[in-house]
Formats: structure tokens, C-alpha cells, sequence
């Protein structure tokens, strides 16, 4: 039985290195191949340059290219072209006295090969699935999706080209709108210059595809910009350019397109973004053609059969690196819904070390002995602070000290529609750093947290951090990629005030309390009074008249307790009452 073992795993063995060897043609050492490559392009009768190349792709078989453009020197020759008489063709070949790469992309049937050379110099070609080289079929937003906007001047608010997501950051990505003439030489275009005209985009749709974009990459030590002068700042491989255009000639009749694992080339081939109806779209293909930079894969299902899932219908959540135009969230993803076809660790990929970037600095300690003591106004109010979960696993910590009573806290991520990654959980711990309390919307659609607890005097300490909601597999989405920007505000009693009610104070009546159907309200003063739950969430905000009898039916609130509160004379008062 053994002996049957040890037979069968060799002939398995063999078989794969068979297949590997077959897949992978040897094309001699570099030298070689291009002292050959030298020889074929010239032509013998006058020693006149030819337009043509023949491309090996296996031992009896070669492609007979048409070359567009071409670099030559003793040591070496760069060429790119097409594959003669076949439509949506290209190929490119980079080859040295040691080196060589390159590759043919057959678009019409899916094909491509790739050329390569190994540490010994020597050179190969192998067949590759298109999807490791190029961004292919991605989708354009259709116009009964779109509400488009257009500029009704092609002059676009000078602020706009001055946008940075975290100026300084170790890599760039620069998000071009205004029209972009890529010379000759580039890879696409099949060696041919491009004339991209300006995305034609209203001011607003342009903020809104930068937010979304400079959303999706917060986390990572990378500066998205609009500033041309600050992206030449950058060494050519540590940034790349996405051209939000109009003029599709890189892809014609797609969305968008990229060459995979391009970020760190050394040259400014940039990616593509041709989706320009909305902000959403330009900045969701954007962000998707970036990843493609970064060598993410696509994510689509096994069943059914698709490459690329934009989310369930009815629901608020999509993949990144699907096709998520509609949806109000959009996630990196590993793969955890039904029938994923693509399980890669989309964040880890973005963050490794071979591409220089990472992720951000930790902004806040992670436990309540490093906690950040939020400062307060005279007032009570919390000085607005700003801050970046750049992981699953951060959690970002706050102190405050409270002279009693209620503490209303938001925690709000980014509030344009569709541009918010992070849906927010708000921790609350005692002194001892206990927890006490659990802030956070179950809501799919709604990110933002907010915490209302009435407290005793003492200090306390908030957490704040990522959370999923609903469910993961079918419609819903983890913790995993819930990662992003956030910012912190509301009100901290800082002197000694009472929560008032009808029995301690008689300037403000609630009447009858409890009650199931009407109660009558009673103050004397004129207020802005926010009815609240007793988890914190405002039902309704009205005014009442000072002296005057206000009536607020309560008859369609479930039984429980609840809250009035206002401001009054810069402290934050409340009142309860019970429906019965």
C-alpha cells in the first residue's frame, strides 16, 4: 500500500511539473533573444528598419506583431504594438542583455501571454490568465443609473485641484479630471499617444469621487490627491495617475481599466476611470482600478457565474472590487458572502511591505491608559476631534470626566451619500474601565453612532471602532473592511447641573406622566425640545411656547421610557417621561 503511496504521488508530481514545463516555453537567455529580436528587425535589402516583429508564444508557435513605437539602443529594445489583422490586440517587449519582460493581450478572446526572464538571464514566454495582466469587461454605468451633471463650464473650481487625502504620505495617487495628453511610448493605445478629454464633471460630482476614493484608501499611508504639482513630487514608483475621462480609447466600451501590479513600475502609465455620470461611479471605479494597481483580483460569484458582484438587490452593500455603483457601501472584502468566487485579503494585500506603503500611523491609543481626554468648551461642547480606524482590529480610545447627568455623544463618519466605509460601534467604560454600554446602529445603511446615557459624576471612557451589520454572507458585511474616518462631537455636563423633571422643578410640567395617548407640556420659557429614546436615537425635534399648554401625542410610541431634552442657557437639561 505504501509502496502504491509513494507511485502515485510521483506521477502526480510528474504531471504537474509536465504541465508547469508545457505552460512555460524557454526562449534562450536574454542575450540571445535579443541579438535575435535585433536581426529580424532589420531588413536585409538596404538595411531599412521593419515595422514588424515575430513574437514566439510556444515552441511552434509565434504571433507576427505590427510595431507602433519603438526605443532601441546596442543593449536593448523596447517595443509596442498590435497583433497584426487581429482587433483588440497589443503587445509590448521590454528586453535587455539580462532582462526581459512583456506581454500580448488578445482581448476578443480572452487571451494573453506573458514574457519574463529569471535571475540566470534566462528568457521565457507563458500562457496567463488576462485577468493577472489587465482589467478586463469592467462595467460602464448605465444612464437610466446615472443622474448625470455636467459642468456648464469647462473650467473647474480651482480648490479641487488642490485636494489631498494625507499629505505626506509615502505613496501618491493622483485623480486627474481636468484632461490629460499621454505621449506616445505609454502601453496603451497600443503605443500610441492619447488625447484624453476632462471628465466634464459638475464641482460637486468631482468633491464627491474624491471623497469616495480618499475613503476607501484612509487607512493606508497614501495621499490621494487632485494636485498634479504635489504628484510630481513623488518618485515615479511610488505613484500613479487614474485619468477620469470621457475619451475611452485605452478600453474602448468599458469603465474603466488598469494593468495589474503596475503601482510600483517605474514609469507613468497610468490607470483609467471612464465611468464619469456621477461621483459615486467615477470614484468607485477609481478606487477599483487603483486596487488593480495594487494586484487585487476581482470579486465576483460562483453562482451565479460572474465576474464581478455588485451586491445583492434590495440591500446596502457591495464589493469594492465588484461593481458597486449603487450601493451606499462599499467594502474591501475577503470573500465572506455566498458563492464568493475571490477570498483574498484585499487590506493585506494593499498594506504589504513589496509595495512601500502600509498603513497609517495609529492616530489613538488602543486601551484606556493611552486614551486621548477629549477637551470641552465653556459650554460643554465637545472641541470637534477627528480620527482613522485603520483596522479591524484598532480600537481608538477617549477619556472625559463628567460633573453628572447626560452625556450625548456622536461619532460620525463621512456624511455624503455613498462615501462612508466605516460603521461605527461606541464603547462606554467606568472608571475601573469596565464596560457599561454598547452604542451602534444594527442598520446595514446607517454608519454613524450615538451615545445618550445619563451618568453620575466621575470619569469615563469611550471606545471607538468598526462593526458589521446584518448578515455577512447574504447581503450584509463584517467588521473586515468597516475601516475609515471618523469624527467626534456633542455636549458633556462640566458643572454640577440636575436633570430636571415636573416633580423637582415646576417651571416645565409633563403631564399626565405616565400617559398612552396625549401628554401636555408646560414651560416657562420658549424651547427646542428633541424627543429621544431612551438608546439615544431622536425621534422628533419641536418648539413650544413659553407659558402655553403645547399637546404631543405620544399614542403611536411603543411603552417605555423616554426623553425631552433642550438646550437652555448653554447646558444640556432633559426630562422623562414613561408611555404606558
Amino acid at each position: 500500500m505504501k509502496k502504491n503511496y509513494i507511485f502515485l504521488l510521483l506521477l502526480v508530481l510528474t504531471v504537474f511539473f509536465s504541465n508547469v514545463a508545457v505552460s512555460q516555453t524557454s526562449l534562450g537567455s536574454c542575450s540571445s533573444f535579443i541579438s535575435n529580436l535585433k536581426k529580424g528587425l532589420t531588413v536585409s535589402a538596404g538595411r531599412k528598419e521593419s515595422n514588424n516583429v515575430l513574437l514566439q508564444i510556444a515552441d511552434s508557435k509565434s504571433f507576427s506583431g505590427k510595431i507602433n513605437y519603438k526605443e532601441s539602443s546596442i543593449s536593448s529594445e523596447y517595443l509596442i504594438g498590435e497583433i497584426k489583422n487581429v482587433s483588440g490586440s497589443s503587445f509590448y517587449l521590454k528586453v535587455m542583455e539580462k532582462s526581459l519582460e512583456g506581454h500580448i493581450i488578445l482581448k476578443k478572446t480572452n487571451e494573453a501571454y506573458k514574457y519574463s526572464s529569471d535571475v540566470h538571464g534566462n528568457a521565457y514566454v507563458s500562457k496567463v490568465d488576462i485577468n493577472s495582466l489587465i482589467c478586463v469587461d469592467y462595467a460602464t454605468l448605465s444612464q437610466k443609473e446615472a443622474k448625470t451633471a455636467k459642468n456648464s463650464s469647462a473650467t473647474i473650481n480651482a480648490d479641487l485641484l488642490k485636494l489631498e487625502s494625507f499629505p505626506g504620505g509615502i505613496g501618491c495617487v493622483l485623480l486627474d479630471f481636468d484632461g490629460h495628453t499621454m505621449p506616445a511610448g505609454s502601453l496603451w493605445n497600443n503605443g500610441g499617444a492619447i488625447y484624453a478629454l476632462p471628465s466634464g464633471m459638475s464641482d460637486a460630482f468631482i468633491l464627491q469621487a474624491f471623497e469616495v476614493v480618499a475613503e476607501d484608501y484612509r487607512p493606508f499611508n497614501l495621499n490621494i490627491t487632485t494636485n498634479e504639482a504635489v504628484f510630481n513630487t513623488y518618485p515615479k514608483t511610488k505613484r500613479k495617475r487614474v485619468v477620469i475621462t470621457p475619451t475611452d480609447t485605452a478600453s474602448p466600451g468599458e469603465g474603466g481599466v488598469a494593468f495589474i501590479g503596475s503601482f510600483t513600475w517605474d514609469n507613468d502609465v497610468p490607470a483609467w476611470c471612464f465611468n464619469v455620470n456621477t461621483g459615486k461611479a467615477a470614484g468607485e471605479t477609481a478606487s477599483h482600478e487603483i486596487g488593480h494597481l495594487f494586484s487585487l483580483k476581482h470579486d465576483g460569484r460562483t453562482s451565479p457565474s460572474e465576474g464581478y458582484f455588485s451586491g445583492l438587490n434590495g440591500t446596502s452593500w457591495g464589493p469594492i472590487m465588484g461593481t458597486s455603483f449603487v450601493r451606499p457601501v462599499s467594502h474591501w472584502s475577503k470573500g465572506e458572502y455566498n458563492n464568493a468566487n475571490n477570498t483574498e485579503d484585499d487590506v493585506a494585500i494593499i498594506s504589504d511591505k513589496s509595495w512601500g506603503i502600509g498603513y497609517r500611523t495609529d492616530d489613538y491609543g488602543n486601551n484606556t491608559a493611552s486614551a486621548f481626554n477629549l477637551t470641552l468648551s465653556s459650554k460643554g461642547e465637545i472641541i470637534k476631534r477627528d480620527g482613522v480606524i485603520e483596522k479591524e482590529s484598532d480600537k481608538d480610545f477617549f477619556s472625559f470626566t463628567t460633573s453628572g447627568g447626560d452625556v450625548s455623544i456622536e461619532a460620525n463618519t463621512v456624511s455624503r451619500w455613498g462615501t462612508g466605509n466605516l460603521h461605527i460601534l461606541i464603547q462606554l467604560y467606568n472608571s475601573a474601565g469596565v464596560e457599561i454600554g454598547q452604542y451602534w446602529d444594527s442598520d446595514p445603511y446607517n454608519l454613524d453612532g450615538f451615545m445618550f446615557a445619563n451618568l453620575l459624576a466621575g470619569k469615563y471612557f469611550i471606545s471607538i471602532s468598526g462593526v458589521g451589520a446584518g448578515d455577512k454572507t447574504n447581503g450584509g458585511y463584517s467588521a473586515y473592511g468597516s475601516i475609515g474616518s471618523y469624527s467626534i462631537s456633542g455636549t458633556i455636563p462640566n458643572t454640577n447641573l440636575n436633570t430636571l423633571s415636573f416633580d423637582k422643578n415646576l417651571n416645565f410640567v409633563i403631564y399626565p406622566n405616565p400617559s398612552n395617548k396625549i401628554i401636555t407640556i408646560k414651560s416657562d420659557h420658549d424651547a427646542t425640545l428633541n424627543l429621544i429614546t431612551i438608546l439615544g436615537k431622536t425621534i422628533t425635534t419641536f418648539k413650544v411656547k413659553a407659558n402655553v399648554e403645547d399637546i404631543l401625542n405620544v399614542e403611536n410610541l411603543s411603552s417605555g421610557i423616554y426623553f425631552l431634552s433642550e438646550m437652555h442657557e448653554g447646558k444640556l437639561i432633559t426630562y422623562k417621561f414613561v408611555r404606558k
